[in-house]
């Protein structure tokens, strides 16, 4: 995990992508609705030493979290592949007017 990038902005923060905080991955959840202490909801991945939620301001999230590029590249890549290889397989039922349509992975 060498290519981690400092977040630079939190308005950029997604519920998809993983983040590493003091050497823990974590999911950014949601923030809360106070417009000058905006507050920052993180969450452990499953499998990771510390299991409890994180809550950080926005100065302490652009100075400790930081993006793991990696992670969500081959999740969007996998997903994609995985999509890609989907087929349609028409079936039909006893009625010859009627077909359906499966989509098998």
């Amino acid at each position: 995990m060498n290519d981690l990038q400092l977040v630079n902005c939190v308005t950029l923060l997604t519920q998809s992508k993983t983040y590493s905080i003091d050497g823990t991955l974590y999911r950014y959840m949601h923030h809360t609705d106070s417009i000058q202490h905006r507050q920052y909801l993180f969450r452990p991945l499953p499998r990771q030493r510390k299991t409890a939620d994180i809550q950080l301001n926005t100065s302490k999230v652009l100075l400790m979290v930081y993006e793991v590029p990696r992670l969500y590249q081959k999740a969007s890549r996998d997903h994609d592949h995985r999509s890609n290889t989907a087929k349609l397989v028409l079936r039909r039922e006893r009625s010859p007017h009627i077909a359906v349509v499966y989509l098998r992975r």
